[in-house]
């Protein structure tokens, strides 16, 4: 038995998803001396497998002494 909710919505979606698994939903990236620290061929980049939707990025900054 479905959810109420859920029951007549179909989001033909499952491809988004298995991609987002192989990609993964986060990353952790060096930072020193202020400056991203990244190799000579690496980049960042954003992929929407979704969308295009509004997505909102959190970054959380840890300092290690």
């Amino acid at each position: 038995m479905q959810a109420k909710n859920t029951a007549d919505r179909i989001d033909n979606n499952a491809d988004a998803h298995l991609k987002a698994v192989l990609l993964g939903v986060s990353e952790a990236l060096p930072i020193v001396q202020g400056k991203l620290e990244l190799g000579t061929w690496q980049s960042i980049f954003f992929a929407e497998m979704d969308g295009p939707r509004h997505r909102t990025v959190n970054m959380t900054i840890l300092k290690i002494e």
